[in-house]
């Protein structure tokens, strides 16, 4: 549970941080002025469209093995994302495309993480629940802003932010799971 929880407060971070830097993105980077509220819904449609998705997949698929995937595919999209700015390609059209399509991972990812952090804790979920929440939220907001603070008028940090937060990520899980992605859940010996 705590490991998720760590993996899930990464994981937000990004979400805290789009959400944080959009504005300067779209309109002192790309200067959409009016149209940014436009911009703005089409990453957070990317989310919807990721999470109904997810409804669909995780019956056939399972959580580990579709939550796990989608988090290679998030680091790997937001670290193409952070080369392409970096190279100077990143034109509106083809950030917009890149960010909508990592968010779409997002959204097959977050859901996931509740559940498997919850499993264990069947016979306290409410308490665990809220205190995973709590910690998830605050900690994803303070990361968030350092993606936010980093702004320098390009898309750059914020691209990097992403890969960095999305590799974080991945390491927490790697570290829950024993290395062991895309299976069945690790045996823990109890005392």
């Amino acid at each position: 549970t705590v490991c998720y929880m760590i993996a899930t407060t990464f994981i937000t971070s990004c979400l805290f941080g789009y959400i944080t830097s959009s504005e300067q993105l779209f309109v002192d980077v790309y200067d959409l002025g009016p149209a940014f509220p436009i911009a703005f819904a089409s990453i957070a449609s990317a989310i919807s469209a990721g999470t109904f998705l997810n409804s669909r997949l995780v019956v056939r698929q399972g959580m580990r093995r579709l939550s796990h995937t989608m988090i290679i595919g998030f680091t790997l999209s937001a670290l193409a994302l952070a080369v392409i700015a970096q190279l100077g390609w990143a034109t509106f059209p083809v950030f917009t495309a890149m960010l909508a399509l990592t968010f779409a991972m997002f959204g097959l990812i977050a859901s996931n993480f509740n559940a498997l952090a919850m499993e264990p804790v069947g016979r306290v979920a409410g308490s665990a629940s809220a205190i995973y929440g709590a910690v998830t939220a605050t900690g994803g907001a303070i990361f968030g802003a350092l993606i936010g603070r980093a702004f320098n008028g390009t898309v750059v940090p914020f691209a990097m932010g992403l890969a960095a937060a999305g590799a974080a990520t991945l390491l927490a899980v790697l570290w829950t799971e024993r290395g062991a992605l895309f299976g069945p859940a690790p045996v823990v010996q109890k005392p």
